[in-house]
């Protein structure tokens, strides 16, 4: 069985510009990103997301660079989407990601049981 096109949605914009204002969102405590803290520690991402990585085809993008089959959903971000033929379809909605508690290992085994579920 062929492995599903996944595509992780950060809740910030790319660029220095997007990273500076994330950063003083966060720091300020009027918000964050829950996919943000699964997939980086303080700067660098995580080592160990790297490796529970490895297996999945999984893209990783900011909200401003998303295709517009996925702005179309209107999903609250962050949110990890599945590519499918009739579309994008919402994998982890932002509740999900924020349960997680910045845990890739829980955050890869809820990819496998959401893909699971779909079959």
């Amino acid at each position: 069985m062929p492995v599903p096109k996944l595509v992780g949605v950060y809740n910030c914009d790319a660029g220095i510009a997007g990273h500076i204002s994330y950063a003083a969102m966060k720091l300020s405590g009027r918000g964050g990103c829950a996919l943000c803290d699964i997939t980086h520690g303080r700067i660098f991402r995580k080592a160990a997301f790297n490796a529970e990585r490895k297996g999945f085809e999984l893209a990783l993008i900011y909200r401003d660079q998303m295709p517009r089959a996925m702005k179309a959903l209107d999903a609250d971000l962050p949110a990890v989407f599945v590519l499918e033929g009739s579309g994008p379809k919402v994998l982890l909605d932002r509740e999900t990601l924020q349960s997680m508690d910045s845990n890739e290992a829980l955050f890869f085994s809820q990819i496998k049981l959401a893909l699971a579920s779909r079959r």
